[in-house]
């Protein structure tokens, strides 16, 4: 390591994104590493990460944070010589450093294997959204960019085992998922249970242990916070509203409404605009 020239360090400034395919022979060294974190998806092919008791070897699916100040080795494995990377490198958000501590392979260099599925989908679908943003024309491209990153952060926290997202079954992170996708409509318990693969009392008592209230209440409630801010944002009638979330009847909208609020949908309403003023 010693003697060899320094890479640059990316642009100043609070992300800068990539996309890069590379053959042959590319490598990165930065002795004192950079001020900022450094993210790395490997699309395909093979990478590697240098640290002072030798390589971590990433293939597809790893994706790879290095901390700010650590020295950085970085490039394709050498059997292989070909890597295609996703990469960010940006300066994080005060609340994001709760999602920022992944497991250690080595000191500075965190990793997660994000396995075949919706979850590594998704997180690929950030990151690409991320860099679209961040190269574009809009005048507010890097806040918008920055905020894909930040999904893609939330994402990469369901499967990070030091998080508490990861703690719960997969199959209750489903239902929750579906819950909220589908409250407009009529969603029982036993259809529910059958899309998860699970039967209706397991899928009740697991989800209930590990999201601390039942489904229905969970979606109820899912229902009257998306209510509020229909009231709050839109002139929809309450009726549309109470349509649009779930609820065949307005009547029964409003009691829940106020059972959760403390005021009926129109008094609620009132209030909001209110204090907008």
């Amino acid at each position: 390591m010693i003697g060899r020239d320094n890479s640059p360090i990316p642009p100043t400034g609070q992300l800068t994104t990539g996309l890069f395919r590379e053959r042959g022979t590319y490598a990165r060294w930065r002795e004192h590493g950079a001020p900022g974190w450094l993210l790395v998806y490997t699309l395909d092919g093979k990478g590697r990460f240098g640290h002072e008791h030798g390589d971590l070897l990433v293939k597809k699916g790893d994706i790879v944070l290095l901390a700010p100040k650590i020295p950085n080795d970085y490039g394709l494995e050498d059997s292989l010589r070909r890597w295609d990377l996703l990469w960010a490198y940006f300066f994080a958000r005060v609340d994001w450093h709760v999602l920022l501590k992944w497991p250690e392979e080595a000191p500075g260099i965190l990793k997660l294997h994000l396995p075949v599925g919706r979850l590594r989908t998704k997180v690929v679908e950030q990151l690409l959204e991320t860099r679209r943003l961040n190269t574009g024309p809009r005048r507010h491209r890097e806040i918008l960019a920055m905020n894909a990153l930040e999904r893609t952060l939330l994402w990469c926290d369901e499967i990070n085992p030091r998080s508490e997202e990861a703690s719960m079954d997969p199959r209750v992170l489903l239902a929750m998922d579906y819950l909220c996708e589908n409250m407009s409509q009529n969603v029982t318990l036993p259809s529910l249970a059958r899309r998860c693969g699970m039967s209706v009392s397991r899928l009740a008592h697991v989800f209930r242990e590990q999201v601390g209230q039942p489904p229905h209440q969970f979606l109820e409630i899912r229902r009257i916070t998306y209510a509020r801010q229909l009231l709050e944002l839109t002139q929809e009638s309450v009726a549309n509203i109470a349509s649009r979330v779930g609820f065949a009847d307005q009547f029964h909208f409003s009691r829940r409404f106020k059972h959760f609020a403390g005021l009926s949908p129109r008094a609620y309403r009132q209030k909001a605009l209110g204090s907008q003023e």
